[in-house]
């Protein structure tokens, strides 16, 4: 059926937009924005703005406005006009241009709407925002809290995504370089969070600096050169941050180096209860604060420039034995939309490390299972072929190791950006090497070498997976070597299971 309502919004559009464009001597309002040497004045229309936001509507009102002969007078000191052309042209047109802005131009822009009660558009914007540069809002950390918590009601997204991330990321804040300017309140909020993805340890030497800044002068760079007058000033600083503090978790090597120099901060009777518990003293209990428990490290998004979340889930998925059976997949999708919870269901995650996995291995104490995986991209397709490896090290007499994968290693391959066909090649046999040298060489538990000047991989043994690593190593050109693109070493470090967490690390491995 054919309607009977015509609508043109285009050609109005146009139209509106040539009081904007071109010369109009019906304005009546004169509204100079922006302050020192970016100021513009605009010619206005208050019909058109009264009915597109109550600022305006209230502003033109008779109680409000004040006018200068038959032209209304207004003033916004603290929008500047680039910011308020991007405004002008959404109220007359509809049409919200935001490709010259950068992403604290968005901000400023979402400042401007919130103050101007243009609350339909705000959540696209704060959407919008959150993917066009989310690196911006990591580097400028402290500033973006302190504009998002003053408009909280409003930018509720932004909160929400600030919140996650110190949780998740608390780096982004603690190492920030405006950290100083964060205000005491919000700090108190955060140390007062059982999860935390940062070390106890590290939130005490950033809580020390973060005093540090608030004395007018300079510290003396040792603390063995501090005055009474130093400590003193520290401690009135901190002292609602300190009892924050979880020195109890703090491993006893760290706290004879980074607490112990600043025991004149503490009370002496909570210096000597912490003392007590890192030298095991018989029978101590806490007779000064109550002792908080260790924070717990959150989920952490993947960061893998190869693999996407969900890859992650179906590797992890692989981690926790579970086998790809028809439909398994599929599943994944299905389950009542909650593909996260299926990721976090399966206990790993990952994140970016701050030292190579096989530096772990060295380091390893006894019967200590050490898993991690590496992950090459190929080149000129879109397949991903991966190893993973559970290394079971156990220390022998004079030195000597048993070393090697168990059972639960295997090879995979995925498809770029894709769940489907996966494949899987479990390793069949444990395979452990006596070694006695010393540092071990752990190239030697390898599946797949890697030539990093020729970019290339190849299998390095056969007939220790089951039959499904010839569907993985494929190769069209019938050659035994792969070229490859890219490739990323990620370690897997299981919490203990009445966490249901798990932490990762993720480093390029050249």
């Amino acid at each position: 059926m054919t309607s009977k309502v015509l609508a043109y919004r285009e050609l109005l559009a146009n139209d509106l937009n040539k009081l904007l464009t071109e010369d109009d001597d019906n304005y009546d309002v004169v509204m100079s924005v922006g302050q020192d040497d970016d100021i513009e004045t605009f010619k206005i229309h208050s019909s058109i703005l009264s009915v597109r936001t109550p600022y305006f509507k209230k502003a033109f009102s008779d109680c409000w406005k004040k006018t200068d002969g038959k032209k209304i007078i207004l003033d916004k000191p603290n929008i500047s006009p680039k910011i308020f052309k991007v405004i002008l042209r959404y109220l007359y047109v509809g049409i919200l241009d935001l490709s010259e802005l950068t992403a604290s131009d968005i901000l400023d822009l979402l400042i401007a709407l919130d103050e101007l009660c243009i609350n339909n558009i705000i959540d696209d914007i704060q959407e919008y925002l959150l993917t066009i540069d989310p690196d911006w809002i990591e580097k400028n950390f402290v500033y973006f809290h302190q504009i998002v918590f003053q408009h909280d009601e409003a930018f509720t997204k932004l909160k929400t995504y600030w919140d996650n991330i110190v949780c998740k990321e608390p780096e982004h804040l603690f190492y920030a370089e405006d950290f100083p300017d964060f205000e005491e309140t919000s700090l108190i909020e955060i140390l007062k969070l059982d999860e935390l993805g940062i070390q106890e340890v590290d939130i005490w030497k950033n809580v020390i600096k973060w005093g540090i800044a608030k004395y007018p002068t300079d510290f003396p760079p040792s603390v063995s050169d501090w005055t009474d007058e130093n400590f003193d000033f520290l401690k009135e600083t901190l002292k609602n941050l300190i009892p924050l503090i979880r020195f109890y978790v703090i491993k006893p090597v760290d706290f004879y180096q980074y607490v112990k120099p600043y025991a004149k901060l503490l009370e002496t009777n909570h210096y000597d209860d912490i003392l007590q518990h890192h030298l095991n003293v018989e029978g101590w209990k806490p007779s000064f604060t109550r002792v908080l428990p260790e924070r717990i490290i959150p989920h952490r998004p993947i960061e893998s420039e190869i693999i996407n979340k969900l890859q992650g889930a179906i590797i992890s998925s692989w981690i926790n034995k579970l086998e790809p059976k028809l439909g398994f997949f599929a599943t994944i999708r299905s389950r009542k939309g909650k593909i996260n919870d299926f990721y976090e269901d399966v206990e790993s995650y990952m994140y970016k490390p701050s030292q190579n996995p096989y530096d772990f291995l060295k380091n390893n104490n006894n019967n200590n299972n050490n898993k991690f995986l590496i992950i090459y991209k190929c080149s000129n397709s879109n397949k991903i072929i991966g190893e993973y490896k559970e290394i079971d090290t156990i220390k022998l007499a004079h030195n000597s190791l048993k070393y090697g994968p168990n059972k639960n290693s295997f090879l995979f391959s995925l498809e770029s950006n894709s769940i489907a066909n996966p494949i899987i090649s479990r390793l069949k046999l444990s395979h452990i090497i006596h070694d006695h040298d010393n540092p071990v060489n752990y190239d030697r538990v390898k599946f797949i070498k890697y030539d990093s000047n020729k970019k290339k991989i190849r299998l390095s043994s056969k007939n220790i997976f089951d039959i499904r690593h010839f569907n993985i190593f494929n190769n069209s050109n019938n050659s035994k070597y792969i070229k490859i693109d890219k490739v990323e070493t990620i370690q897997i470090i299981e919490r203990n299971n009445s966490e249901k967490t798990a932490e990762t690390a993720m480093e390029i491995d050249p």
